[in-house]
């Protein structure tokens, strides 16, 4: 009887970095999978019909959250370890005045930022003359 031939060092490594090669070509597959494939039927962002429409921050990692959420506003207190529902604004009225008024904060705070950005204030005296 023969004895089995005892792989090399050399064979042993080539072994080892092939194996390293096939174990990175599946996880970077199966990553490329589950991101172009499993997220189809979830939606994100703009998509989702829910909007922030403010928050305040009370205290570290404390805050009291507006959520907009399918014709309701719900007030909520996070901190790190809880989620709190605080009060839920179902009227309407209530939420589409709401909404209206923050739209139009926003729009006056953008448009303020634009004309800020075209035409800054001049400084110094109104004659071209710097003050002492």
């Amino acid at each position: 009887m023969m004895p089995d031939a005892v792989p090399s060092s050399f064979e042993i490594g080539i072994r080892m970095v092939f194996s390293l090669f096939v174990v990175a070509a599946f996880i970077f597959i199966g990553h490329f999978l589950i991101k172009k494939l499993g997220m189809r039927g979830m939606k994100f962002g703009k998509e989702m019909p829910m909007d922030v429409l403010s928050y305040l921050p009370i205290g570290p990692k404390k805050y009291i959250y507006l959520v907009h959420v399918v014709g309701c506003i719900f007030v909520l207190g996070v901190t790190d370890e809880q989620i709190t529902l605080l009060h839920t604004i179902e009227n309407p009225q209530l939420v589409e005045d709401y909404l209206t008024q923050t739209q139009v904060k926003s729009e006056t705070k953008k448009w303020g930022k634009s004309l800020a950005k075209r035409d800054p204030a001049p400084s110094g005296g109104g004659n071209g003359e710097m003050r002492k």
